[in-house]
């Protein structure tokens, strides 16, 4: 068990994913819109952070997440947003990669995903701005 509970890891883990989603669809205009606030993309680091947390201590809850998340977790790496306050997100998105990939009871999951991830992480590998 963790200090936030079972049940509240499972309560508010579809909302996360769903902010995750949400984000991963509306970035342009939220990378736009930082100018005028932050508050959007913090919620997005929010969000980032404790599904990192989450994956680490009780990964079971988020297995049937894996086929949503990893594509949104891709589509956020890939941003070609070259703000500097964008790379803290970018680091975050990459760690959340990262436990993901060491997530055995969701292995099939990730094995579907892989050739995407691959691909993805390859381009922003080669990326100019890198």
């Amino acid at each position: 068990g963790s200090i936030l509970g079972e049940s509240n890891i499972q309560q508010i883990l579809p909302t996360m994913v769903a902010g995750l989603v949400y984000f991963s669809k509306n970035f342009k205009a939220l990378a736009q819109s930082e100018m005028i606030s932050s508050k959007p993309t913090d919620v997005l680091s929010i969000i980032l952070a404790a599904l990192t947390k989450i994956l680490t201590i009780s990964p079971e809850y988020v297995t049937k997440f894996i086929g949503v998340i990893i594509p949104s977790l891709l589509l956020l790496s890939s941003s070609t947003e070259s703000s500097g306050m964008y790379i803290p997100k970018q680091l975050l998105v990459f760690q959340c990669l990262e436990t993901i990939a060491k997530h055995t009871q969701a292995r099939n999951s990730i094995l579907r995903e892989k050739d995407q991830v691959v691909a993805v992480l390859s381009a922003l590998v080669d990326h100019p701005s890198m």
